[in-house]
């Protein structure tokens, strides 16, 4: 390909150079823009196949879109089709389909996996946020949480990222509770009762100096 774009170009300045044929000259030009754009094309195609699921996925969600996809995701958690708190090979293809025929055609597993991701995370924030605090309820007409405005200063204060939540809605937050609660409960005490037994280890292992007797470690 190379060698014929430069055997393109020497012919391009020969003819330039030797006569000047304007309709000959622009059958060369436009042969070499052709060529040009192929090659970009090319190039473009090949470094989004290396990019491979980088590639940014600009699919627009709506709020209907999103609450047919915690159903269809909810259906296959309650049919057990999950691994470690997430969807298997087969739920993801499950969800795809039924999505297909609520007439969400376009949407792929892809679609499905980041859109996923964006609601857990989303979801999780809230969830770490406001669990165990007092003082606030979610309002299920505005889709927000609510306190008293001192409580709202407080809290802000602690954690400013906090703020945004005072005024943004999380929708289907039941939904994604129900999806995600008891594997966020589980996860985290699971970490909890880990950094207890090792706290009780670390604490077996203490020995004052100053006591006369011989330490035996425990087995």
């Amino acid at each position: 390909m190379t060698n014929i774009v430069l055997a393109c170009c020497i012919l391009h300045n020969f003819f330039r150079g030797v006569e000047n044929d304007d309709s000959l000259l622009a059958d060369v030009d436009r042969e070499l823009m052709e060529e040009d754009m192929d090659t970009m094309s090319t190039q473009v195609r090949e470094e989004d196949y290396r990019e491979g699921s980088n590639i940014r996925d600009f699919t627009k969600w709506t709020d209907d879109m999103d609450f047919r996809l915690l159903i269809a995701m909810l259906e296959e958690a309650r049919l057990g089709n999950r691994v470690d708190g997430n969807g298997t090979a087969q739920a993801y293809n499950n969800i795809v389909e039924s999505l297909k025929q609520s007439g969400l055609i376009s949407i792929t597993k892809y679609n499905v996996k980041n859109r996923q991701k964006s609601l857990k995370d989303r979801w999780r924030e809230v969830h770490d946020l406001f669990s165990g605090l007092s003082g606030f309820t979610r309002d299920e007409s505005t889709k927000r949480f609510t306190a008293e405005p001192e409580v709202w200063d407080d809290l802000i204060k602690a954690k400013p990222y906090a703020a945004k939540w005072k005024v943004n809605p999380i929708r289907y937050y039941d939904l994604m509770e129900e999806l995600w609660g008891v594997d966020r409960a589980t996860g985290h005490m699971a970490r909890t009762t880990h950094q207890t037994r090792k706290n009780i280890s670390t604490q077996s292992l203490r020995v004052d100096l100053n006591d006369d007797v011989d330490y035996i470690p425990e087995e």
